[in-house]
């Protein structure tokens, strides 16, 4: 009888070496894909959103939803309800059940109900609403912008609408609006961290886009928020931290109510 010849010990530590450099090659290709396919349909979000918030407009003769996350003002509901927890800076959660509520007495859920387009795909399990609407966009009206094109609550007060953020990506839920100070020289809320370092927005023209942070500081900045530290009200320290804020908030406002620092 004809007898099978076994694998030497040379011969299977080379098929186990080319199976580990295959995965080597492979695994993080996997995961780029995943994470491009990721903020790809962050992006669609971020687009239908946007729509149904030109829809509204479209609606009340320019004048946009309130952008305060959860606080209600007089006459006006905000676009969508109480989603955070007390504790939602140390990852506290609502029940899942009571955010899918809040998002369904929002004033916007009446023109996008698909509760799926509410949160990024890599949001935390449980999360429900990632994304939230910008201080400038009818949010909430910080020291010194009450002035025509800053502070805005009516679409067509907007000069560049191509240039203007309305949603931007949190990552969690948080109060109100997306805090970004105009007159002051230094974050407001933490810089969002997602997708690979950076941030998605959209804007008032309908389109979203997907910013890369320039300074290395500001992904660590966001990633120490993830991780429950405070890191609001911090002061960039380098030139490109700089860049990334005055971006920002020039995003949010249209410009800079400060004289930014030279280098």
């Amino acid at each position: 009888m004809t007898r099978m010849r076994a694998f030497t010990v040379i011969e299977l530590l080379v098929v186990i070496s080319t199976i580990a450099v295959a995965l080597a090659v492979l695994v993080p290709a996997l995961h780029q894909t995943r994470a491009e396919d990721e903020r790809a349909v962050c992006l669609g979000n971020h687009r239908q959103l946007t729509f149904a918030w030109l829809s509204y407009a479209d609606d009340f003769d320019g004048e946009i939803v309130n952008g305060m996350g959860g606080v209600d003002r007089e006459r006006e509901p905000a676009w969508v309800g109480k989603c955070w927890a007390s504790d939602y800076a140390s990852s506290g959660q609502l029940p899942q059940a009571r955010q899918v509520l809040a998002i369904k007495h929002g004033a916007l859920y009446p023109y996008l109900n698909e509760m799926g387009v509410y949160r990024c795909p890599t949001a935390y399990r449980g999360q429900m609403l990632t994304y939230a609407i910008m201080d400038g966009m009818n949010g909430a009206p910080r020291g010194g912008t009450q002035k025509p094109g800053v502070w805005v609550t009516n679409r067509y007060d907007i000069p560049e609408p191509a240039q203007r953020a309305v949603f931007i990506d949190e990552g969690w839920v948080t109060p109100g609006s997306f805090a970004v100070y105009y007159l002051r020289e230094q974050w407001g809320d933490h810089p969002p961290v997602q997708h690979s370092d950076g941030t998605t927005l959209s804007f008032a023209d309908g389109h979203a886009d997907h910013w890369q942070w320039r300074g290395h500081e500001t992904a660590v900045l966001g990633r120490q928020a993830a991780y429950g530290q405070e890191v609001a009200n911090r002061v960039p320290e380098t030139i490109e931290g700089y860049d990334d804020l005055h971006q920002l908030q020039r995003a949010t406002w249209g410009g800079l109510g400060y004289e930014p620092t030279e280098f």
